[in-house]
């Protein structure tokens, strides 16, 4: 058994009021009074895979790697994935329990964060970013040192530390978060920025 730690899970579904919510596993479903539908999904076979590549790519501009579903299947198999969907896939966010090496506790990382431009100025970003941080009480992620949405993480993350130039390849910004009761210590953040590091890259 894992320790009683506040990386090692996301926390249950929060049911806002007096919105109506309907629990059917894998998948739960939240309406909120915006109007979006949010489902939370922790299988991939309980999402339409083909909507979900189409998101990503429209909302990142770039091509999906074919290894990137096989990534998510492998940690899906130890309960290491979790999927907030907003409305008819206009937007969704994907965490990852990445595991650390050499210890018993698993990272959350935000691994993606997509919204469908012609979603974009309705709300709906917020939305995700709420439930996210009621879904997840700490998180860590990375975004490339010149993605444009950096300003909207800055915003929103409790600390980031910006990699210097690496020889080759990307320079990235790293971010995280925590609630009170899921303070992140120095060696904790350490330890999430090396896992992120070795995370391969989503697009091609």
């Amino acid at each position: 058994p894992l320790p009683n730690y506040p990386f090692v899970s996301i926390g249950p579904a929060v049911r806002p009021q007096p919105a109506p919510v309907v629990e059917e596993p894998p998948t739960r479903f939240t309406l909120l009074r915006h109007g979006f539908q949010i489902r939370r999904h922790t299988q991939l076979d309980a999402c339409n895979l083909p909507r979900l590549r189409e998101l990503l790519e429209q909302s990142f501009g770039r091509t999906l790697d074919g290894a990137y579903f096989d990534r998510l299947r492998a940690l899906e198999r130890t309960d290491g994935v979790e999927i907030i969907v907003a409305g008819d896939y206009q937007g969704a966010v994907i965490v990852t329990h990445e595991p650390v090496p050499g210890a018993h506790w698993r990272v959350p990382y935000l691994d993606k964060f997509a919204v469908l431009p012609a979603a974009q100025g309705t709300g709906m970003a917020d939305i995700l970013w709420a439930q996210l941080r009621r879904a997840c009480p700490a998180c860590m992620w990375r975004s490339r040192n010149d993605n444009g949405v950096n300003r909207w993480y800055f915003d929103r993350a409790e600390g980031h530390l910006r990699a210097p130039p690496p020889a080759h390849g990307t320079r990235w910004v790293f971010f995280w978060y925590a609630s009170p009761a899921t303070a992140l210590t120095p060696d904790q953040i350490h330890d999430g920025i090396r896992v992120a590091q070795a995370i391969p890259p989503s697009f091609r």
